[in-house]
């Protein structure tokens, strides 16, 4: 046991090898009371965390709350020599950026396998800004650090308005990094130089405004707005136009230059939205969707 270890006079557990070894939250516990701690070399030291303990809970408390870990903190299990965080069950867990920083210094991150690990950016570090610019919602992080640490879903608090630019969109992408479907404020700012003029996801082979990313994959990340810079023409698809009214994606109110293009077979003697039973030439789309 831990405590006949520990009254032998162990310090240090090295596991050779650099065996995968799991330890539970009591384990942690009497392990740090005793003084005995993973050597340094080992690298695949699991603390396996109870569903029960993580779900829709933070990592080290809020609010005074104890947290999942049940009132250790990363410093303590860093110095344990914890490498990963596994949450049993794929619970929920909430990280502060704090405890995001904490535990990227630490060198700590969770298992593959954890698919919940949600990041809470405070609104007022959100509000406007940009996700990983100069002076961005992540106070310095990036992409690859929070993709690093295992970070699943960024939740913006508040519902505040965040900015990412297309490269912040493919990083994210890249990354298997989603917003919460709460976030009702990401707007993708897409670059002028690359809108004026084209389609939004490509015609006769071109990538499009969007360099190749699909309406598909800007939805799935989370993409609620498209705001257009310089305020470019950028024309639609009607297959496009449906694809983004039934993605829940819009442009910016400050967007004045977006054209739907019609195709003329769609068009010729018709009227704009059906007359008698027909579908019109807007495929049976209304001019309150579009």
């Amino acid at each position: 046991s831990i405590g006949q270890i520990d009254a032998l006079g162990v310090d240090v557990l090295d596991i050779q090898n650099n065996a995968v070894v799991h330890i539970t939250e009591n384990n942690a516990v009497d392990l740090i009371n005793a003084g005995i701690h993973f050597a340094d070399n080992d690298e695949n030291v699991t603390l396996d965390v109870e569903g029960a303990n993580a779900e829709g809970s933070y990592l080290t408390g809020k609010a005074g709350g104890l947290g999942m870990l049940g009132g250790l903190s990363i410093g303590e299990i860093d110095a344990l020599g914890v490498d990963v965080l596994d949450i049993q069950g794929n619970a929920v867990v909430h990280l502060s950026e704090g405890n995001a920083v904490d535990l990227i210094n630490a060198g700590i991150h969770f298992a593959d396998n954890d698919t919940n690990v949600t990041l809470d950016v405070q609104a007022n570090d959100a509000e406007g800004s940009y996700l990983t610019g100069k002076q961005g919602m992540l106070g310095g992080l990036s992409i690859g650090q929070i993709d690093a640490l295992g970070v699943d879903v960024l939740d913006i608090q508040n519902n505040a308005v965040v900015h990412i630019t297309e490269n912040n969109a493919v990083d994210l992408i890249n990354a298997g990094i989603h917003f919460a479907d709460n976030d009702e404020n990401v707007t993708l700012d897409v670059e002028g130089a690359n809108a004026e003029g084209s389609y939004l996801t490509g015609k006769a082979g071109g990538l499009g405004m969007l360099g190749g990313l699909s309406i598909g994959e800007i939805d799935a990340l989370g993409v609620d707005v498209l705001d257009i810079q310089g305020n470019a023409v950028v024309h639609l698809s009607e297959g496009n136009a449906v694809d983004l009214i039934n993605a829940g994606i819009h442009f910016a109110d400050n967007d004045e230059n977006v054209t739907l293009d019609v195709e003329g077979a769609n068009a010729e003697g018709s009227y704009l939205t059906g007359k008698a039973g027909g579908l019109g030439m807007l495929g049976g789309l209304s001019i309150g969707e579009i």
